[in-house]
């Protein structure tokens, strides 16, 4: 397997796309979105453990490598962008994995596609399937949250992370090894990851900074849409396709219950029947990508439905 980067032309500048490509020309494909303040490196884990697939993965608008790229943000414009990334990549037929905020993507582009394919128009009919984890469905938040109750909500530690500075890579990782959804689970590769997870910065006096690689007014508009989103519920329902929803039992701090309550989920398997649910009850938000176990229940699951009709 081959790992390559590509810059992609997008609205407002270039997007920057991770691939990992295997030998075999005709390798299935999946288009991979990462969560809320990731890049694509988060798959880097999951691309070991499915070495005949290939992984295409950008930085999603305003993170990593595509971090200076300005608004709008949101679901419909990290939808615009992962499509501008398929059509230049010359991708048409895929299947969609989405973790947390690329989880809400990843159901918005299987509605757009699933318009375009039955009105004909072209460029319809690309995903055959979508694998969800830990998001994508609507998410409870209590009425009287405030902006920044909001965002911690939705980031747990992360929220308060994107703020901090950091003068190594070794105390960005001490930083990270030390956070509750991840200390049970660092290891080599989280460590390696964590390293993408930041950029170089210079400060006011001159000195080299580390900051986390995200804007955080990419996050104030992405968290918003995430919670009793009326918009993500109704594009659950344009889905056309074979659905899988992976939820952690855990938490983004490792706390249970995780981001969907056992009741919640109950609920949705009434609401939608036709979806396959798969409930990890011992990792957390975090894990269920860059976690051992998690890992590899996620390929798993995706080894299942690559080979479904």
């Amino acid at each position: 397997m081959t790992y390559l980067t590509h810059d992609v032309p997008v609205a407002s500048g270039l997007m920057r796309v991770g691939e990992w490509r295997p030998d075999e020309v005709d390798a299935p494909v999946i288009l991979a979105l990462h969560g809320m303040t990731s890049t694509h490196h988060v798959w880097s884990m999951l691309a070991e453990q499915l070495p005949d697939v290939r992984i295409i993965a950008p930085d999603l608008r305003g993170r990593g490598l595509s971090n200076d790229l300005t608004g709008p943000y949101g679901v419909a414009q990290h939808t615009s962008d992962a499509r501008a990334v398929m059509r230049a990549l010359g991708i048409t037929r895929a299947t969609v994995l989405g973790h947390s905020l690329g989880a809400f993507v990843a159901v918005e582009l299987l509605a757009r596609d699933a318009a375009e394919s039955s009105t004909g128009a072209a460029g319809g009919g690309v995903f055959e399937r979508g694998v969800l984890v830990d998001g994508g469905l609507p998410v409870t938040v209590p009425l009287n949250h405030s902006e920044a109750d909001l965002l911690e909500a939705v980031l747990g530690a992360g929220a308060r992370g994107f703020t901090l500075s950091f003068a190594d890579r070794a105390m960005n990782r001490k930083f990270w090894s030390l956070h509750p959804a991840l200390s049970a689970a660092w290891s080599p590769a989280l460590a390696a990851y964590a390293d993408t997870h930041v950029t170089e910065y210079l400060t006011a006096e001159g000195a080299i900074e580390l900051q986390l690689a995200v804007s955080p007014h990419a996050l104030a508009a992405d968290s918003r849409e995430l919670f009793g989103s009326t918009a993500a519920r109704a594009a659950l329902d344009r889905v056309r396709v074979p659905l899988t929803v992976l939820t952690a039992g855990r938490g983004l701090l490792n706390e249970s219950p995780g981001v969907y309550t056992p009741r919640e989920i109950d609920g949705w398997k009434l609401e939608l029947p036709h979806v396959r649910f798969v409930e990890l009850p011992t990792v957390n938000h975090y894990t269920t990508v860059l976690g051992e176990q998690g890992v590899a229940a996620l390929a798993h699951a995706l080894q299942r439905t690559l080979l479904s009709s």
